[in-house]
């Protein structure tokens, strides 16, 4: 099992707002070995489940995500804080010791991502495996406007196309809709490549900024 976790400062309008981080990679028998980290309702769901596969993403999920919220604490333990589900099934922090508290969970194969922080500055996070088999339907929600900038920063491809999926997943997060939203409406405007880091804005969400970046076999996106 690989795991760390990282608090970071993020600074807006002379305001600084506490960031975390988490990350975890880790096989299912790995994961059961730390089934102790989840609240008694989370055991409940957990067992409830039949299939390994979604054994192993809640489990990425809700252990990640302890280790995002636990750097908002410096005595609670990860089996006081339960992460529920709202109507929409977006994550719900309840028993942390601090009030406003949110996360955003996402997982993809054997990797589980977290990002917490203070409800005065939503943000959402979503990692995208690339695969060539996803490429008709992600190539379908792209507008030619996203096309004509994918051509322009030299990502015209099964990876950009991912790219861009992850951005929209993790905006759809911040507006607490998910993919339920119609994707036209999350539509990105605009991208600035910087080394591997691209920043992107959107078309009907100008508030919103989103940054991605890709390892070799995903795309990451945090909005």
């Amino acid at each position: 099992m690989i795991e760390s976790s990282i608090s970071i400062p993020l600074v807006r309008n002379h305001f600084e707002y506490k960031v975390s981080i988490a990350f975890i990679q880790a096989s299912l028998n790995e994961l059961k070995a730390k089934k102790k980290m989840l609240h008694e309702e989370e055991s409940k769901i957990y067992q409830s489940y039949d299939y390994s596969l979604r054994k192993k993403s809640y489990l990425l999920g809700r252990l990640s995500s302890k280790l995002a919220l636990l750097l908002f604490s410096s005595n609670q333990t990860p089996e006081s804080i339960w992460i529920d589900s709202g109507v929409f099934n977006f994550p719900i922090v309840k028993g942390h010791e601090k009030q406003n508290i949110q996360v955003s969970i996402s997982h993809c194969d054997d990797i589980g991502l977290s990002i917490g922080f203070s409800e005065a500055h939503p943000m959402g996070i979503d990692i995208e495996k690339i695969a060539k088999d996803k490429k008709k339907i992600m190539l379908s929600h792209i507008t030619e406007n996203e096309r004509t900038i994918l051509k322009k920063i030299a990502q015209d491809n099964i990876s950009g196309y991912t790219l861009f999926w992850a951005i929209k997943e993790s905006i759809s997060k911040v507006l607490k809709t998910g993919m339920m939203i119609e994707f036209k409406l999350l539509e990105i405007d605009y991208v600035k490549k910087q080394n591997n880091i691209f920043e992107c804005t959107f078309r009907y969400f100008k508030q919103y900024k989103a940054v991605g970046y890709f390892t070799e076999n995903y795309a990451i996106s945090l909005s």
